[in-house]
This record gives C-alpha cells, structure tokens and sequence, in this order.
C-alpha cells in the first residue's frame, strides 16, 4: 500500500487512533504503512508523527 487514499479505495475502514512509543520523522512526506494482524482483525496499521513528542507517534489501525 502506497497511501492512504489507496486504503479507502480497497474497502479499508478506519477503526481508531491511538499513542504508541516510536518515533516518526516530522519531515517524513510518505506515511509510514505496515500490515497487521491481531487483536481488531486484519488490515494495516498508518503510522505518523506527534508533534508534540519526539518519543511517541499516533497509530491508526485501517481494517478491512
């Protein structure tokens, strides 16, 4: 997956969004995109950067 607006083509929901430890580049033009199977399904997990912190990033999970 490339992006974002690929998901939502594919038939991916957007389930929540949450804090993780991690860090993301804030220059970063590309989101970071990993699959993932678990706890809420099957999909992909969007990783992007926190502003206001330099050791935590904002996980959305994108399920199918």
């Amino acid at each position: 997956m490339k992006n974002i607006k690929e998901l939502e083509s594919k038939g991916y929901k957007k389930l929540h969004t949450s804090y993780t430890r991690g860090y993301i580049s804030r220059k970063s033009t590309t989101d970071c995109i990993r699959p993932y199977k678990g706890k809420f399904g099957e999909g992909y997990k969007v990783f992007t950067p926190c502003f206001n912190s330099s050791q935590y990033c904002y996980v959305t999970y994108w399920i199918k």
